[in-house]
């Protein structure tokens, strides 16, 4: 696998994981109140979420295969979804809007986004 590629699939895993994120937060941004179906929608995305997050921080690469880790995925990859997991502190059984949900996805997304941006920066050609 070259760089250009290697890069490709660390930006597309973060962007990924930063969307997942932006939809929650969308979801809840500015409301008072949500239905209980909303709720328990929020808290099955946001369960999935959280899950994925430990899991690709736990294998420290984009792939749960046996190739070995990748440069970039140690340098870009790794360091988010360890910084990512290590914040998202907020329990999955909360209430999407009581609790600090918009507060700790955006913690969570400030580690996707640093990353993101500097590995964009240095491959502006792959997309």
């Amino acid at each position: 696998m070259n760089e250009q590629t290697e890069a490709r699939d660390v930006i597309l895993a973060l962007r990924s994981y930063s969307e997942r994120i932006d939809e929650i937060m969308t979801a809840i941004a500015d409301r008072r109140s949500i239905t209980s179906q909303e709720k328990d929608e929020l808290q099955s995305k946001l369960v999935m979420l959280k899950a994925d997050i430990k899991a690709a921080a736990k294998r420290k690469k984009v792939r749960d295969n046996r190739d070995p880790q990748t440069s970039t995925e140690r340098a870009y990859f790794e360091p988010a979804l360890r910084g990512a997991s290590a914040n998202f502190r907020v329990a999955t059984n909360s209430h999407p809007i009581t609790s600090r949900w918009h507060s700790c996805l955006y913690d969570v997304n400030i580690d996707f986004s640093y990353f993101l941006h500097q590995l964009e920066k240095q491959y502006p050609d792959v997309q």
